[in-house]
């Protein structure tokens, strides 16, 4: 969960190879959300997730039409608050309409354990989804703001504060469903020796937290099969990027750089435990309980509201 457009889909599919029973992993036996032109190579989501989410979404949003992109305006100054508030506006409709079809939907996923579900907007439906989950765990993928904002189809609102809005109430859902956090970067599945690094990080992740059927060692090699660096339209690095926006908002750019720091904070305890391999992992005990606690104790996020 988190932003759209920044590599969740990705991330997606490099969890579901490491899972090993795709497409059953992702979307069970339900029907996969369509290809479209803006993602040629698959959004690896279950479409009647995403149809209900946006309509929790919607109704957080307290819109008649398509609202899930709509936040209040000060939502960076208390997103608990709003979280929490958000949930219980979409309350209703949950238990009368959507509850007994994420019963059905979880269940049909725990048919094709180990699994995955991928949407963006579980950013703001996770506390309703939260009760029905045993031990999820929660990947966050991450991306510049500006490639973001070039690369989203979203017109009717500040696309930049739109990326913060949803990153902070991706972190904010998860910590609130004490969940296990990890921070991807979309940027490092396009370095190839970044690549590698973040995917033995992932599965040594997933592995402590407890995901079962992963290979002994993280499979390095699956990421020439999934990777395209040529489908990246859009880099922040780029004099067109730059030029058009020189300076993030400093509530954007706060976020960016707190996002880039947690990230780089939790990769040490990540590679310690990618060293050892299934055979060892009663001994890792304490590492993989240490790293937990810190992947559920997120820094604080002390970026301004606007």
């Amino acid at each position: 969960m988190g932003m759209s457009r920044s590599g969740s889909s990705l991330t997606a599919s490099v969890i579901a190879a490491l899972l090993g029973r795709q497409p059953g992993s992702w979307r069970g036996s339900g029907a996969a959300l369509a290809t479209n032109s803006q993602n040629r190579l698959g959004y690896f989501e279950r479409a009647d997730v995403v149809s209900m989410n946006h309509a929790l979404a919607t109704r957080i949003a307290q819109r008649s039409a398509v609202g899930w992109y709509v936040f209040p305006t000060d939502f960076a100054v208390r997103p608990r608050d709003y979280l929490h508030e958000g949930a219980a506006a979409a309350t209703a409709l949950w238990k009368s309409v959507h509850e007994p079809r994420a019963r059905g939907i979880v269940a049909d996923m725990e048919a094709h354990a180990p699994w995955l579900l991928k949407d963006v907007r579980f950013a703001r439906t996770l506390p309703l989804w939260r009760p029905l989950l045993s031990r999820p765990v929660c990947i966050l993928p991450y991306r510049h703001p500006l490639e973001v904002q070039a690369s989203s189809t979203v017109r009717a609102v500040d696309r930049l504060t739109l990326w913060r809005n949803y990153m902070l109430s991706a972190v904010v859902a998860a910590q609130e469903a004490e969940c296990p956090i990890m921070f991807v970067a979309y940027d490092s599945w396009l370095n190839a020796t970044l690549a590698d690094d973040q995917l033995i990080r992932l599965h040594s992740f997933l592995r402590c937290a407890g995901v079962p059927g992963l290979p002994q060692r993280a499979p390095t090699k699956l990421l020439g099969s999934i990777v395209r660096p040529e489908e990246r339209h859009h880099d922040a690095s780029s004099p067109a990027l730059r030029n058009r926006s020189p300076r993030l908002p400093p509530s954007v750019g706060c976020a960016w750089e707190w996002l880039r720091e947690s990230d780089v904070q939790q990769r040490s305890g990540q590679r310690r435990i990618a060293a050892r391999g299934d055979d060892e992992l009663a001994d890792s005990c304490t590492d993989c309980s240490r790293l937990l606690r810190r992947h559920r104790r997120a820094r604080p996020w002390t970026c301004p509201g606007r």
